[in-house]
């Protein structure tokens, strides 16, 4: 039963150490973890209490290392967000620097269009291009004044 528990503990902590990469793979992570246990076995034979006192020793010895694991990862991660931050402070830095020079640029050279003598000016319209084609209505059509003589129209006569 004694050996069940230890074999679970070395699991448990062989686990771990794969899982925070102190170990490549699982057998490295199994030699470690019995390594760490060996070292513990050295003490001569002791009395249930103090085995207790040994696993809760252990059990703060796996949440310390654990805790060690954790702040390594924390602080490479913050060392990349840091790198990172400086990387684009400096990408910042340099394009404020070229929006400063071609300013500069902009000011002492202004734009000139040069204009073409032989080509009037055409406006751009931004409105589809109306076509002035008329189309014929055929309730009035083209007629003028002159084409229809108003006697015609209206009888003036005797009825």
């Amino acid at each position: 039963m004694v050996e069940l528990d230890k074999l679970k503990k070395i699991n448990e902590l062989a686990n771990e150490l794969k899982k925070h990469k102190f170990a490549a793979t699982n057998d490295e992570a199994a030699k470690l973890a019995e390594d760490f246990y060996t070292q513990k076995k050295d003490i001569p034979e002791e009395p249930i209490s103090e085995k207790i006192e040994k696993a809760d020793e252990l059990t703060i010895k796996k949440f310390e290392l654990i805790m060690e694991i954790q702040h390594k990862q924390l602080k490479s991660e913050l060392e990349t967000q840091k790198a990172t931050m400086i990387l684009l402070h400096k990408k910042i830095e340099e394009l404020k620097i070229e929006v400063e020079t071609l300013k500069g640029k902009a000011l002492s050279s202004p734009i000139q269009f040069e204009k073409k003598k032989d080509e009037p000016e055409v406006q751009a319209s931004l409105s589809k291009p109306k076509k002035e084609e008329k189309k014929e209505n055929p309730r009035s059509g083209d007629y003028t004044s002159e084409d229809v003589d108003i006697q015609k129209m209206f009888y003036f006569g005797n009825k």
